[in-house]
């Protein structure tokens, strides 16, 4: 039976560098809408000012759905690396899943890590730091932590103590 592993946490919590874990480990496909909008864009990262963000959007959760939904109905275990900020936009992954697979193991890996900068987005999306600032607090205000009557199993992923 597949499993859908769905990675939720802020920008910077560690979710793309779970995913490659899970790749390596476990043998996942990955999907990331990170990966998604920088294909669509020629590899640079779509501006929120002017529109550009907002007007690819649509076409990024589109394809990721697509993508998961194919890859479970071919047996693949998959994992979702995306925000998945609140239990609705869990839910419709989980749904999706068991709609493919209506016995597939839904994991849930909540990244807590903290290894996101205004510094960061500059170099990897262009953004300057007031637009982060303001993108960040917006998602740090909208974000419900996962319970675990989410999934199958809830995991929390914690930044290494140092």
């Amino acid at each position: 039976m597949p499993t859908l592993a769905i990675l939720c946490g802020l920008p910077g919590s560690g979710k793309s560098t779970l995913g490659r874990k899970l790749k390596a480990d476990r043998g996942f496909f990955v999907v990331s809408t990170d990966t998604l909008r920088l294909a669509l864009n020629a590899g640079v990262y779509p501006k929120q000012t002017g529109g550009e963000y907002g007007r690819l959007e649509p076409v990024v959760w589109e394809l990721a759905r697509l993508a998961v939904e194919r890859l479970l109905a071919a047996g693949h275990d998959v994992a979702i690396d995306a925000i998945a900020g609140t239990p609705k936009r869990r839910a419709e992954w989980r749904e999706l899943a068991r709609r493919v697979v209506p016995d597939a193991r839904v994991e849930l890996h909540w990244c807590r890590g903290t290894w996101d900068s205004a510094e960061r987005w500059a170099k990897e999306r262009g953004i300057g730091a007031d637009e982060y600032h303001e993108i960040r607090t917006r998602l740090e205000r909208e974000f419900i932590p996962p319970s675990e009557s989410e999934a199958t199993e809830l995991v929390i992923h914690t930044p290494p103590t140092s």
